[in-house]
């Protein structure tokens, strides 16, 4: 059933549409958090409409080597949302090789904002990991389409000679 889901829908999958929900949604998250730090009506607000199971945080600052969540209920998951939408800006943007607007770089701000807030170590780590991995991959993959087009081409160069050298010979 998933594998007849996936194979008849992923052609029908935008991920320009997909980063983009992904880039305003976790600005959001990181902007709401901002004014629930700031403004207790916020925070009241973000916990009443949103139906949050704890409060936001009170303050930007850490508590007792708490992280900052924000509007998050927990620091840890939305430090790994943060790295993933990083994560697949970066897929999109280099591999992908797709425009993105400028308005998702200016977006991209507050999320970066909230990674290093949340203080997820293990998060900001992978993203960073996984980066290097893709990095690695692509320089090496580009690496080996420049020799084999090398070799092509000598091999032509070899073979258009030795045509002439039967040519002279006969």
């Amino acid at each position: 059933g998933i594998l007849f889901l996936v194979e008849n829908s992923i052609s029908y999958f935008d991920e320009l549409l997909f980063l983009k929900n992904l880039i305003i949604s976790g600005s959001l998250v990181v902007i709401f958090g901002l004014l629930g730090s700031y403004f207790p009506f916020f925070n009241f607000f973000n916990f009443l409409v949103f139906g949050q199971n704890k409060r936001g945080m009170k303050t930007l600052e850490s508590i007792d080597g708490n992280t900052w969540r924000g509007f998050s209920a927990s620091a840890e998951s939305v430090g790994e949302f943060y790295g993933f939408i990083i994560l697949f800006l970066f897929l999109i943007f280099f591999l992908k090789q797709k425009k993105i607007k400028p308005q998702y770089f200016i977006l991209l701000i507050p999320v970066i904002f909230g990674l290093y807030k949340s203080n997820n170590f293990a998060s900001f780590l992978s993203l960073i990991l996984s980066i290097l991995l893709i990095l690695t991959y692509k320089y090496l993959s580009d690496k080996g389409k420049q020799k084999s087009f090398r070799s092509e081409e000598h091999t032509s160069e070899l073979q258009s000679l030795r045509h002439l050298v039967c040519r002279l010979l006969l």
